[in-house]
This record gives structure tokens, C-alpha cells and sequence, in this order.
């Protein structure tokens, strides 16, 4: 039974995990920090044009007219808000355009629902990297794969492959690697539909793309295991494509994906040339620095043992039913089984593909399961095109999932969703071909429900988490992040590095890379030579640069972070080197450190830290003097009511309280270096703060241990946050 497409209650269903999708991504900040990296490259373009000769970038130059284009279209500046929005855009988009697909090859409304949420659920971590490429590229992928598998449905071919060309040009100039998979994976496409011999040869290529791809670590287990289940499940896909009736694809078919990859391909090359960016830079950055660069940073994931069972029953039922056509009745009813246990093992584990080793173990499986999705389990109707389509849908899907070499990361997720319509509609395939077969009518909707209250779940998780986090959370408020929620620890360790760089920098760098500071300050990096890993992006001239405007600048900053480092030192093999690195180790020292983050400025330097706190006690007590101190140094215009300490840990819960009734005040004033240009001075509550001011808070509380977990909280009459401070968590 076929079902209308009813796009009004998609629509009403992509706008509630739109509303779902907000609540995660304003809650989610990663300290790693690719957003910052992407958003200055962005910005830096938009003022400066030059990309690649001057403003660094590891990608295309799609992603930077595309963004441009919103951001000079609508007057939109270039910030956190800018970039969420748009990946939250992509986001849903790619969501709909994959529902849309399931809907195609399916014909069951049930299937689009389906996919919709089971789509939006496994891209969770589109809140990782806002508004990193990769956001883009799943929105290329989705919607150029929906369009034509749109058009072959209905009989158009060049039209199908006039988009896919339009989407393997936008590809390639976005991120080289994924854009040739995509080419590769139509083109066997094609092959297959052309020359008597093409699926051999489709089958040959797509054998050895993952070995010629991963050559340089392939002596690492996952990646050999990559490669090769990679390229039986390729090879048993192009197998069952060449069996199930191909379209017979013409010259002018070739000629219109030609002609589509051409097009765009040159009005991209055109217009990036025409912002400034030189035919040497656009060689060099799109194409020969990526084939320079090393495998530096490389993780990959475990294919569980469950992985290669597959594989093997996948291959072997393929040949199977490509070799002993009499089987197949039987072998029919066989795969509809295998296909609806699938579907058990997501519902089952719904909650385990919205964890970071989800999507890990969605490709371990999904890949070697693809063949048997793919097989047919009843003829065709005449006239019928959806098998075209969905053989299409199956080598793209295969093609995309090697994204995750060779970091699986969120790559994983960007690289196989496209596989999740073909699985949702061999479900529905399955679930009707055991209805008719067994007689049992009520099969195929059970079938369905099922799917759609594991989906229900889905939804139900990722909005509660959502809006716990934003429930319990406070604004970051800091220029173009003023709606961010990120948790406690690094929302106040965020805003008080920012306004030590306001106060104490001309020029802010990072180690690694995290340029978010930068935006938010408005203190420039030396140069816009701008990379997280700058360490081996940048060559050693560059890095020179860098160091360059460092020395001839007297007031800079720099900040850094020791869980980043620990983490590229002792999970990813990767040290910092370099002539940056030592020039920041000789002439640095460290000013204060919070949540992990140390800020260092010049040796030299007579700065001192502001909203940083200090604990002070009196050796002796003396009758009617307070026995403990706590000062401060700040730089705001505000009227404190109450100062409470809290664990960061725990935010919820006050640890103590000073207000008028425990604590008296004394108030300093003092220049941008915090140094005191004046006696204290008696404050009265509430405390009327006017620009730089050393605080002295004289009490008799008994402060917890612990303090570098701890927090001063200053709030207004309300009870609102107005600024925080932290205490100083020494250096190791």
C-alpha cells in the first residue's frame, strides 16, 4: 500500500526538533574550539578577501562565499549566533531532504516520519563544531542525493545527473576528499548504466579506493579492517546495482553531469578569484596542501567482532542470490527477518546512537548490512523506477561513509547518515513482503510503529536533555554568544579569560588554536594566518610571523589550554612544536589559570589578574576585626546586592553568602594593570562599583577547601548573576 506524501505534518515535525535542535546546540561549547577557528577564517575573509594567500583555511572556498553570502544578504555579522543558526538550518534541512528520500524509495509516509527524527537524532553532534564545513556538506549531500533520486524516479536521468554534478563540484570545492567519494560513487553509478563490463569495473575501483586512500596507516587495525569491509560490501553493492536493472545511461546523461560539475565549478573558481584570492593560493590550498599534509592527526573507532560475522553473511547471501536464482524465494523471506532484527536493535539501543560511540557503531554495522537492504525482495512493478533510485542511494551512502577516515570524529555521523533511507526503506520492503507472505495484514503497521515510538524516544531524550541543560544553566553573554548555555565550569572561565584579554591585550593568540576568544574580545590575532593545530598547519616561515608581531607588540596574551594539550600529547601521539611554541614557552608566563585554561602574559609583564580572588586569614585573632580577607580586582559598572561562593561543580547550591549583615567592604581604585592608585576606601551595601576597582572583603565566614573549583558569584538586588570570579587553580 502506497501512502501521499504529506509535507505539511514534516514540516511541523522538523519545526519541533528545530526547537529541540536549539535547545542543544545553545547549550554546547567545545572547548577544542573549531567554531572559533571557522568563524575568524570567515570574518577575516569577509574583511579581507585573499583566501588561502593571506587568510588561512584547511577547506574550499565554497564555504566561505556560501557564508559570506548569507552574512553580506543580511547584514548578518559573523558570530557564534550566525554560525548556529546556519548549522541548525543544515541541520534540519538534511534531516527533511533525507526523509524525503526514504518517502521516495519507500512510498510510506510512515518511512519519511522515520527518518526525519532517526536523522536529526544520529547528527547530534552538528552541536559539536557549529559552524564547521562539515555542517554544509551534509546539507549538499541530502539534499543534491534527494533531488536526484527525485528526478530518476521520474524517468529523468540528466536531469539526476546534472545535480549530481552541481553537488560533486560543490563538494570537491568545500573538502576535496568527500567531494571525490561522491564523484566516485556516481560515477560507478553511471558505469554500471553504461559499459557491458561496468559494473566490473565500478566493483574494481571502489575495491581499491579505501587501500589507495588509507595506504599511509593501514598497519593500524582499524583502519585495514576500514578498508576491507569497505570494499566487500562496495563490490557486493555494485553486484546487486549491475543485476537490478540499471538505467541505460545515455551520452547526454554523461554530458549534463558534465556540464552541472563544470558549471558551478567555474563560477566558484570565478568568484573567489574575484575576491582576491590568487590562481597559485586556489591550487595550493584546494587541491596540492592537502595531499601535502601528513596524516598528523588521525583516530579512528572499534569494528567490533559482531562486524565481520556480518560482512561475511552479507557477501556470502549476496553471491547467493546473484549466482542460484532459484534460491531466491527462499532467501526472500530469510532477509526480511534479518532486516526487521535490525530494526529491534535500534529500538533497542535508540539511546545508545545519541551517545559520542554511537554513530561508531552504527557504521560498523550499517556498512556491511548495506547489500542485504539492498537486494530485492519482490519484483517490481512495470514502470516501477525506485529501484534505480535506490541504487543510487546505496553507493553514494557506501561511498560517503570512508568521511570517517581519518578522524572519526563527528565525521562518522556526516559520513554514513545517508545510509539510514536505504535501512528504513528495506524495512518497509520487508515488513510488506512478510505481510503478504505470512498473511498477516497486521504486520506492516506494527512494523511501523514500532519504528515510530523508538523514534518518539529518540525525541523525547534529545529534547529533555536539551532542556535540562538550559534549565539549569546561565547565559555566557559575551559578544555574539550572548544566548550561549554553556555548563558552569567553562561558562565563567570563558567570560573572565575574555575580559583579562580585553584588559591586558593588543594582540591575543591561543595554544592550540581557540579563536573564539578572539571574537569575543575584539583583541586580533597577530596575523590571520589562523589554525587550531598551527603547530604542523603552519609552516615554520609562518609561525615566524606570528612570532614577529608578538615581539613588536608589547601588550599580548596568550592562552592556553592544558586538557587540549594533554589530550593531542597522550590520545592522538601529537606534540606541540615548533618555533611558536618555544618562542610562548621562553617569554610567557602564567597570570592565573581556571577550569584548565592558563592565560600567560610577556615575563615582563607587571599585569595582574582581574576577577580572580584571593583568600586571605589572619594569623592572630583580634577582638572586633574581621580574622578573614578576600580581595578582588574588577573592571564593570554595577550595583552589587549579595556575593555568594559556589562550587562550579555545582552551581545549584550556595557554599556561602556576604551581604551586609557579614561582611564589610573596602573599596580600591586601580588602573588596567591592577595596580592601586589610591587608598581604600569604606563601601556601603549594596556596593555601587564604578570601573577598575580592587575590592576587600573583610568577613569572619569559614571559606571551604578547594577553591580552585570555586566561584564568586555578585549578584544584584534580584538575585541575578552580574560577573563572576575565580580562584586560582596553580600551575602544575
Amino acid at each position: 500500500m502506497m501512502s501521499r506524501l504529506r509535507v505539511p505534518g514534516l514540516l511541523v515535525l522538523a519545526a519541533c526538533l528545530a526547537f529541540a535542535g536549539w535547545l542543544l546546540m545553545s547549550t554546547n561549547f567545545m572547548i577544542h574550539d573549531d567554531e572559533g577557528y571557522v568563524l575568524i577564517g570567515l570574518k577575516n575573509f569577509s574583511a579581507h578577501g585573499r583566501l588561502y594567500d593571506e587568510v588561512f583555511t584547511q577547506y574550499g572556498p565554497v564555504p566561505f562565499l556560501y557564508y559570506e553570502g548569507w552574512h553580506r544578504l543580511f547584514d548578518w555579522p559573523v558570530t557564534n549566533l550566525f554560525g548556529r543558526t546556519l548549522t541548525l538550518v543544515h541541520w534540519i534541512v538534511a534531516a527533511f531532504a533525507a526523509g524525503l528520500i526514504a518517502w521516495r524509495l519507500s512510498q510510506r509516509y510512515w518511512t519519511a516520519l522515520f527518518t526525519l527524527v532517526a536523522v536529526f537524532g544520529y547528527l547530534w553532534q552538528m552541536t559539536w563544531e557549529p559552524p564547521h564545513p562539515g555542517g554544509l556538506i551534509a546539507l549538499i549531500i541530502a539534499v543534491g542525493l534527494a533531488g536526484a533520486v527525485e528526478a530518476l524516479a521520474r524517468g529523468r536521468t540528466a536531469v539526476a545527473t546534472l545535480i549530481l554534478g552541481l553537488a560533486g563540484a560543490a563538494l570537491i570545492l568545500t573538502k576535496i576528499n568527500v567531494g571525490l567519494f561522491w564523484i566516485c560513487s556516481a560515477g560507478a553509478f553511471l558505469l554500471i548504466g553504461t559499459a557491458r563490463r561496468g559494473a566490473w569495473l565500478a566493483a574494481a575501483g571502489l575495491m581499491a579506493l579505501p587501500f589507495v586512500l588509507m595506504r599511509p596507516l593501514l598497519g593500524e587495525s582499524w583502519v585495514f579492517d576500514f578498508a576491507v569491509v569497505f570494499a566487500l560490501s562496495g563490490a557486493a553493492v555494485c553486484a546487486l546495482v549491475a543485476a537490478g536493472h540499471p538505467p541505460a545511461v545515455q551520452f547526454r546523461d554523461w554530458l549534463a553531469g558534465a556540464a552541472g560539475f563544470a558549471g558551478l565549478g567555474a563560477a566558484t573558481i570565478i568568484a573567489i578569484l574575484a575576491r582576491g584570492t590568487s590562481p597559485r593560493g586556489l591550487v595550493n590550498g584546494v587541491l596540492l596542501d592537502p595531499l601535502r599534509h601528513p596524516v598528523n592527526f588521525h583516530f579512528g573507532f572499534l569494528w567490533p567482532p559482531l562486524a565481520w560475522v556480518v560482512v561475511v553473511l552479507a557477501v556470502a547471501l549476496t553471491a547467493l542470490w546473484l549466482m542460484r536464482p532459484a534460491l531466491r524465494p527462499r532467501l526472500a523471506g530469510g532477509i526480511a527477518l534479518l532486516r526487521l532484527l535490525a530494526l529491534g536493535c535500534f529500538a533497542w539501543q535508540a539511546d545508545t546512537w545519541l551517545t559520542i560511540h554511537g554513530p561508531g557503531r552504527m557504521i560498523s554495522l550499517v556498512l556491511p548490512l548495506t547489500p542485504l537492504f539492498l537486494l530485492p525482495l519482490d519484483e517490481a512493478p512495470a514502470g516501477d523506477r525506485r529501484r534505480q533510485a535506490t541504487a543510487l542511494v546505496a553507493l553514494i551512502g557506501v561511498g560517503q561513509v570512508l568521511h570517517a577516515y581519518p578522524v572519526a570524529g563527528t565525521q562518522l555521523a556526516w559520513g554514513s547518515f545517508l545510509l539510514l533511507p536505504l535501512f528504513v526503506s528495506g524495512l518497509a520492503e520487508a515488513a510488506g513482503h512478510l505481510a503478504r507472505r505470512l498473511q498477516r495484514s497486521w504486520l506492516e503497521p506494527a512494523v511501523a510503529a514500532v519504528a515510530l515510538l523508538a523514534a518518539a524516544w529518540q525525541v523525547n531524550l534529545l529534547s529533555d536533555q536539551g532542556w535540562q541543560r538550559w534549565t539549569t544553566s546561565d547565559a555566557l553573554e559575551l559578544p555574539g554568544a550572548e544566548s550561549l548555555r554553556p555548563q558552569e565550569n567553562v561558562r565563567y572561565a570563558l567570560r573572565i579569560l575574555t575580559a583579562n584579554a580585553q584588559l591586558h591585550a593588543d594582540l591575543l593568540y591561543s595554544r592550540p588554536g581557540m579563536f573564539s576568544f578572539n571574537l569575543w574580545s575584539g583583541v586580533p590575532p597577530p596575523t590571520l594566518r589562523n589554525a587550531t593545530h598551527w603547530f604542523w598547519l603552519l609552516t615554520p616561515e609562518e609561525q615566524q610571523a606570528i612570532v614577529a608581531r608578538l615581539q613588536a607588540e608589547p601588550r599580548t596574551a596568550v592562552i592556553s589550554s592544558r586538557p587540549l594539550i594533554d589530550f593531542l600529547d597522550q590520545k592522538v601521539g601529537l606534540t606541540i612544536t615548533g618555533p611558536l611554541n618555544d618562542f610562548i614557552r621562553q617569554h610567557y608566563r602564567q597570570l592565573f589559570s581556571v577550569s584548565g585554561y592558563d592565560f600567560l602574559v610577556p615575563r615582563d609583564s607587571r599585569a595582574a589578574p582581574f576577577y580572580v580572588a584571593q583568600n586571605f586569614e589572619s594569623a592572630s585573632a583580634t577582638a572586633g576585626v574581621e580574622p578573614r580577607l578576600i580581595t578582588v580586582n574588577v573592571a564593570i559598572r554595577a550595583t552589587v546586592a549579595r556575593i555568594v561562593l559556589r562550587d562550579v561543580r555545582n552551581p545549584a547550591m550556595n557554599l556561602a553568602s556576604w551581604s551586609a549583615d557579614n561582611c564589610r567592604v573596602t573599596v580600591s581604585r586601580i588602573n588596567a594593570l591592577g595596580q592601586t592608585a589610591g587608598e581604600p576606601q569604606p563601601s556601603s551595601w549594596p556596593l555601587q562599583i564604578d570601573g577598575l576597582r580592587q575590592l576587600h572583603l573583610y568577613h569572619s565566614l569559614p571559606v571551604p577547601a578547594g577553591r580552585p573549583a570555586q566561584q564568586l558569584v555578585f549578584l544584584d538586588a534580584a538575585g541575578h548573576p552580574l560577573f563572576e570570579a575565580c580562584y586560582d587553580d596553580p600551575a602544575r
